[in-house]
């Protein structure tokens, strides 16, 4: 494992792409396209360019709780303000 994804993997949980994606609710392809837009959950590679990707499950929950909606009458009081 490359010292660059050490720090981030040290003592963490980690999952697969495939394994978030099930945990997400996702397609494994919907994770990777969002991954080459800067979009998504955090992540850290394995190796060069297309090593594996690692997604911590701390992250993965902290991304679920940013997107959690309070109502959807507060999205639409937003969405119209």
């Amino acid at each position: 494992m490359g010292a660059d994804v050490a720090p981030y993997v040290a003592g963490m949980e980690t999952l697969s792409r495939s394994a978030a994606a099930r945990l997400l609710g996702l397609k494994p392809a919907t994770l990777a396209r969002w991954a080459t837009k800067g979009r998504g959950p955090r992540f850290a590679r394995t190796g060069a360019v297309r090593g594996r990707c690692l997604y911590a499950i701390a992250d993965l929950q902290g991304w679920l709780e940013m997107r959690k909606d309070a109502t959807t009458k507060e999205n639409a009081d937003v969405a119209n303000a």
